[in-house]
């Protein structure tokens, strides 16, 4: 049998790594090594792909692989590929093992199709605690790496923008690329194959696949150090540095590359590396064969997690364990295996329909979440009653689920949930129509009839459960048929902007949203009604209300001028009553980013700057929230008023001038210090004040979401001299917190007023 290739007539086999990474990278004419079409993507984090590299250059086992036999014709996914295909031989699929499997691919050469990371040694920086050597990882989303420090973290948006700068430098100086310069220049993202991993200072990066490549050509070790000095030699290291009172991009010195070049610490760590590839290549790993026909997706009882969960759980001594949602998509996929072709075409469907598709805000977990959620509330159970609405399943209740005999709405008789309610939602094309519909009533009309819409940068503003909710009234208002006129429209951006302000339990209103729905509550108004009554959201309140109820918390009293900074306490009044107390509540949660002075991320800044934002340039939907075109920008820049060095010592600076709530974030990240803009525009401005950076442009104002009467406050605020701008007095300050203020209660204005929330105001006597 095929299978008795790689084990010999036994259940137990083993394979060397060189083999083991050809078979699966398709790079061999053996036995394919394949993945079922249940297995879930790589899930690992970019430190767990340096901790095992690590592992393996030292030479350490890194645990056995289980495979099951798989026949000709049968749909399946080729290692760190994302679309499926049928076999045209037999095969071999792996069960356990796939997030080793994929992480050593990552610094493996010859793979049929390349990775979307690269696993990178810098030579010229010390390796952390534990680790033979210094790893970077870079990735398509993330060309430019991750924190040194901290691999699972981002780089600083500081970091990130130096590393842009520098890379499109390089594109037009140094290669010429006019290509990646044109792409650039439309909004395009750097070429992760082009890119490498950013570094303040000097680095001698080199990607593994190449070092890994050149060994398995020539092991010796001159002509591999021959190979590896030849390519750090010609390693750019472009910086960013003052020069003459300006910032440019210069090359670092060369006395200072040439000292690194010849130390004696590059040529150890060289003949390290060259050593630990010999021991790596000398692994060899443990399989174990697992006959899969036996296990069933139902084989369990309604207490016990079904057997193919178990399976999972259990069989991988380093495996990522799946998740409830992981599980549910894998168990489709075991059903269907054309589900995932079907749900990356959602998430894709080609650049004609990127910038309003809504499924590619989700996650292909989140895909078919979502579609389990909506196929069972169209279903009744046997007895005639609703299924329970989950916004979350676990195993066990998705496992009940499938089991369950239901009538679907439409259909007579009962019958299978998973033939007749999920699979016909999500293969008949249904889902991708809703998603589809959704986007066109949501879309933002700049020169037509429906300015009030949603720019496509501003999708973020729907979370799933409030996705799934919209879905839902969509569906039961007629679904991909659905006639949406403009008041409908208008009522699905309101209720929108009301979840993303006044929900404060979205899991629960989403589940009370889909039982209105299910019953004879066809409109989102009754659902808002709802969410109030049973008190998961906050009221809103009229702009003129507010204004009568907490005119203090909308504009602080100054009472001592030599701490005239007022913090939280400006929505704190003791004994105060309960209208009283909900009023200051629901402002301070508009001012303060959902209740976290913390953050200075406002997303509904994307709705009120609409006329700006639905002029930025790329895709919101590329499946990286972090690349997007836009900053949160404070307009009062954070170096001129923050304690960053912890002490706040200083004798002129914000601190001296706090009351003794001691919040100076307060005002500093409020929405009314914070705007949405360009990332270029904004690395341009620097930490210059508003005057410099704005002045009095009415472009830049209005663009800015400032009124032309507010400017004279921000340009109080700024300070008299650039070069000082930490200094303050009693006069900056009051001037800083007034401009919050104004701009605060103008944009809550203009939320209320635009939106028409006045249509939903209570008009009972």
């Amino acid at each position: 049998m095929l299978e008795q290739i790689l084990f010999k007539d036994s259940m137990i086999g083993r394979v060397s790594i060189t083999e083991w990474l050809d078979r699966c990278g398709g790079n061999s004419e053996g036995i394919p090594i394949v993945l079922p079409m249940l297995q879930r993507g790589s899930v690992w984090k970019p430190r767990q792909l340096i901790e095992l590299w690590d592992s393996l250059l030292r030479g350490f086992p890194v645990g056995c692989f289980m495979l099951e036999p798989i026949q000709k014709g049968t749909l399946v996914r080729r290692a760190g590929e994302s679309k499926s295909e049928k076999l045209e031989e037999d095969a071999l699929g792996l069960l356990d093992g796939q997030q080793r499997t994929l992480a050593m691919l990552v610094g493996w050469p010859g793979k049929r199709q390349e990775m979307d990371r690269r696993i990178w040694i810098d030579f010229a920086d010390e390796p952390e605690s534990e680790h033979l050597f210094s790893y970077r990882v870079t990735t398509e989303n993330h060309p430019f790496g991750f924190q040194r420090q901290d691999p699972n973290t981002r780089l600083s948006v500081a970091d990130r923008q130096k590393a842009r700068r520098i890379y499109e430098h390089a594109a037009r100086h140094i290669d010429e690329d006019e290509h990646e310069v044109a792409r650039l220049e439309a909004g395009g993202f750097p070429d992760f194959r082009k890119a490498q991993p950013f570094s303040a200072g000097l680095s001698l990066p080199v990607d593994l696949v190449c070092m890994v490549k050149w060994y398995l050509q020539d092991a010796s070790l001159d002509g591999w150090t021959q190979q590896l000095n030849q390519k750090l030699k010609a390693i750019p290291n472009w910086q960013e540095r003052e020069k003459d009172g300006k910032w440019e991009i210069v090359t670092a010195q060369q006395e200072e590359l040439d000292r690194l070049l010849s130390s004696q610490e590059l040529k150890a760590r060289v003949a390290s590396l060259h050593a630990a590839l010999g021991r790596m290549l000398a692994l060899e790993f443990p399989m174990v064969q697992v006959d899969s026909g036996r296990i069933h997706a139902n084989d369990t009882d309604e207490k016990g997690d079904p057997a193919l969960a178990i399976l999972f759980k259990r069989v991988g001594s380093n495996a990522t364990l799946l998740t409830n949602e992981d599980y549910i998509y894998s168990v489709v996929k075991h059903h269907c295996p054309d589900t995932h072709d079907l749900v990356e075409s959602l998430r894709n469907p080609g650049n004609e329909q990127r910038d309003y598709n809504l499924a590619g805000m989700l996650s292909s977990t989140s895909i078919v979440i979502t579609a389990v959620r909506l196929a069972a509330a169209n279903c009744r159970d046997e007895n005639g009653k609703s299924l329970p609405d989950q916004e979350t399943l676990d195993k066990q209740q998705f496992a009940k689920l499938l089991r369950s005999r239901v009538y679907v709405d439409g259909m007579g008789g009962t019958t299978t949930f998973m033939g007749a309610a999920l699979l016909p939602l999500i293969e008949g094309g249904r889902l991708k129509h809703l998603f589809a519909r959704l986007g066109e009533a949501l879309q933002y009309e700049k020169e037509g009839e429906f300015k009030k819409g949603l720019p496509a940068h501003a999708l973020w503003l729907l979370d799933r459960p409030l996705l799934q909710v919209l879905l839902y009234w969509l569906l039961k208002n007629g679904g991909e048929a659905a006639r949406i006129d403009v008041k409908e429209r208008a009522d699905l951006i309101r209720f929108v902007l009301f979840w993303n302000l006044c929900v404060t339990d979205t899991a629960k209103a989403s589940r009370l949203a889909f039982a209105l729905l299910g019953g004879t509550e066809r409109s989102l108004k009754g659902v808002y009604d709802k969410l109030l009554e049973e008190q998961v959201a906050m009221d809103m309140y009229a702009p003129e209300v507010l204004e009568k109820m907490v005119p203090d918390a909308i504009k602080a009293k100054v009472e001592n001028f030599a701490m005239p900074l007022v913090g939280w306490k400006r929505f704190y009044v003791e004994n105060e009553d309960d209208d009283l107390r909900n009023a200051r509540n629901f402002y301070g949660r508009f001012w303060k980013s959902n209740g976290n002075s913390g953050r200075y991320q406002h997303p509904l800044l994307l709705w009120l700057q609409r006329d700006y934002v639905s002029e930025l340039p790329g895709s919101p939907v590329a499946g990286r929230e972090e690349d997007t075109p836009f900053d949160y920008d404070h307009i009062l820049p954070a170096s001129h008023w923050s304690d960053w060095q912890g002490s706040g010592s200083d004798a002129d600076c914000l601190l001296r001038f706090l009351g003794e709530d001691k919040d100076y974030r307060l005002t500093g990240n409020s929405i009314g210090n914070v705007r949405v803009w360009e990332s270029s525009r904004n690395r341009s401005d620097g930490d210059v004040s508003p005057r410099q950076k704005i002045g009095d442009d009415e472009a830049i104002l209005s663009n800015s979401k400032i009124q032309a009467e507010q400017w004279e406050l921000w340009e109080r605020c700024s300070p008299s001299d650039e070069q000082n701008k930490r200094h303050w007095d009693s006069e900056r300050v009051v001037a800083f917190q007034q401009a919050v203020e104004q701009r605060v209660f103008s944009l809550y204005s203009a939320l209320y007023q635009d939106a028409g929330f006045s249509a939903w105001e209570d008009t009972t006597p």
